[in-house]
């Protein structure tokens, strides 16, 4: 999981608020493509808008402990697993 390649390929994708929760559809020569959709919640529509290169998981559990109500480490630990499952998706690992 690189943050970096992460925060590079999110214009690769339309991203699109709906309610609390952000809809991920990636783009395949500039045509959305509805056979991959990605469903975010609301912590994980904020971390996709706090995603930007230089960004750390250290940096980004910071700003989830600010914003959420949650210990650090489980902030992290559950981090560290979104930013894996976003990388699979985005990143097709």
């Amino acid at each position: 999981m690189n943050i970096n390649e992460i925060a590079a390929a999110k214009s690769n994708f339309v991203a699109r608020a709906v309610d609390e929760e952000l809809v991920l559809v990636p783009l395949r020569n500039n045509v959305a493509d509805m056979t991959e959709i990605f469903n975010l919640n609301e912590v994980g529509h904020f971390i996709w808008n706090e995603i930007q290169e230089g960004a750390t998981v250290d940096s980004l559990t910071e700003k989830i402990v600010s914003e959420y109500d949650v210990e650090a480490e489980v902030a992290q630990a559950d981090l560290e697993e979104f930013l894996k499952d976003l990388s699979h998706f985005i990143l097709n690992d």
